[in-house]
């Protein structure tokens, strides 16, 4: 099954490099072929390759990411409970000044830090803490976004 992807259309620079990272990701992935992916820009400062996930309580950084964009986790960083594949794990929860995909930007997006097993090209997952502010379809195998209420 063709692997469905979000196109970024967010500026010239922010499109080219888009579609040469879900290039590459496709070609390299190790998830299921009908995983739906993107590209979001976070917090404005950097731009990774993200599951969207309505599974998913909160959108979710890797370590890498949150150390690349500034977020600093410590011991006093408020922890949530989240129950993963492997049983419930407390993982630190931060706000998201922003998250860009395509045209779209939400801001203020409580997300938690976890390394992500599924794929070691992932940069995090997209989960509700996002899409719930988004509308997102699927019409004849295309993706789109728009923000919510639009």
């Amino acid at each position: 099954m063709k692997r469905l992807l979000i196109q970024c259309f967010a500026g010239l620079v922010i499109g080219a490099i888009c579609g040469a990272l879900i290039a590459a990701f496709c070609e390299d992935s190790l998830l299921p072929k009908d995983t739906l992916v993107t590209t979001a820009f976070i917090n404005r400062q950097a731009i990774g390759t993200f599951i969207i996930d309505t599974g998913s309580t909160y959108a979710v950084i890797t370590p890498e990411l949150a150390s690349k964009i500034g977020v600093i986790v410590s011991d006093e960083t408020p922890r949530v409970s989240i129950l993963t594949a492997n049983g419930v794990q407390a993982c630190p929860r931060v706000t998201l000044s922003s998250i860009q995909v395509g045209p779209v930007t939400v801001h203020n997006v409580a997300a938690v830090v976890k390394q992500i097993d599924d794929d070691p090209l992932l940069a995090g997952l997209l989960g509700m803490s996002f899409l719930s502010q988004v509308d997102l379809r699927i019409n004849k195998g295309q993706l789109s976004i728009e923000k919510a209420g639009n």
